[in-house]
């Protein structure tokens, strides 16, 4: 919703990447998710989370991309996503246990950040926040 991407573009200006997450760039990096199908294969990596999301009305997902667009930094996490640090640190672990251990680290890492951006872009939930 319109203040978590608030609380994004907080992060972002504090670790001094201020217009890394604004309307141009989203928008591009929408027309290219907009040449793959719906099911993409890199959303299997991030399917477990958005299943468990689904089912118990958690924001696991949302969490995971946070947390890799924070570079893994619980307080910056935390202050995204508008809850305490000691809430990003059980999630990540929640996380851990659905996707396995490597999940933010070396090239699983990549896959999973990349996947979880599909997954924002085609989201409703953001859809009206970043126009």
């Amino acid at each position: 919703d319109a203040q978590e991407s608030r609380g994004l573009g907080d992060v972002y200006k504090r670790q001094g990447k201020e217009g890394l997450a604004d309307g141009s760039r989203i928008r591009a990096i929408d027309a290219v998710l907009e040449a793959a199908d719906d099911a993409h294969p890199l959303l299997a990596s991030v399917q477990p989370l958005i299943y468990h999301d689904a089912e118990r009305g958690t924001d696991l997902t949302l969490t995971a991309w946070t947390y890799l667009e924070a570079d893994r930094n619980l307080a910056d996490t935390a202050a995204g996503l508008y809850v305490h640090r000691n809430t990003v640190r059980q999630r990540v672990q929640r996380i851990r246990q659905i996707l396995g251990d490597d999940w933010d680290s070396g090239a699983r890492r990549l896959e999973v950040h990349l996947a979880l951006w599909i997954w924002r872009m085609r989201s409703p939930k953001f859809a009206s926040s970043e126009t």
